[in-house]
């Protein structure tokens, strides 16, 4: 039932105010002013009073609390489920260790360059590490398991590795020109990043 301020025999049970700030704040300063006021106005208590805050950056954190939340879920879940897979393919603890520690090398590079470029950490950049996990392990089993092809015909560690990355470097540079160029093709979209 809507309040009438002209037949008023009952007082407004629900209101919205809207505050808008004007002046010379930058986004990032207006997105954690409404984080801060959310915290201030969560520490009021009162069974008279529900005060809501929603903004963009009140959005925003929520979005990015959902994504570590989700991301401290997943990424353990993919490296055991890949870890799991690597042992029924190679049943070798070696050839695992040898293809998760060029993993962890490639994990801590990325996220290196991330902070060197200072890329904000926002929800799109905590899937990162599940992708590279996701983009990198292909191309280790396939140089892993070339590896392993050419020693036995070879049986010499040096030079098959030399045939293996010489017959499967084309193949592996394509493979990553393509998926470049797919994500490539997200900066051509009209839908803003989260």
């Amino acid at each position: 039932k809507d309040y009438n301020p002209i037949n008023s025999s009952e007082l407004p049970q629900e209101g919205i105010m809207m505050v808008r700030l004007s002046g010379n704040l930058s986004t990032q300063e207006l997105d954690d002013l409404e984080v801060i006021l959310l915290d201030v106005i969560g520490a009021y208590n009162s069974s008279d009073l529900d005060v809501d805050v929603l903004g963009r950056g009140v959005i925003s954190e929520e979005v990015s609390s959902i994504a570590r939340q989700a991301i401290a879920v997943l990424l353990p879940l993919a490296i055991g489920l890949m870890v799991l897979i690597l042992i029924v393919i190679f049943r070798s603890l070696r050839d695992v260790l040898v293809i998760l520690s060029g993993l962890g090398i490639l994990i801590t590079i990325g996220w290196g360059m991330g902070g060197f470029l200072k890329i904000p950490y926002t929800s799109t950049t905590m899937a990162v590490p599940v992708l590279l996990l996701g983009l990198g392990i292909d191309f280790s089993i396939h140089i892993l398991i070339g590896y392993k092809r050419e020693l036995a015909k070879t049986m010499i560690p040096e030079v098959a590795m030399k045939i293996n990355l010489s017959n499967s470097s084309g193949i592996l540079a394509l493979a990553m020109i393509t998926t470049a160029t797919g994500f490539l093709t997200l900066m051509t979209s009209q839908f803003p990043m989260i």
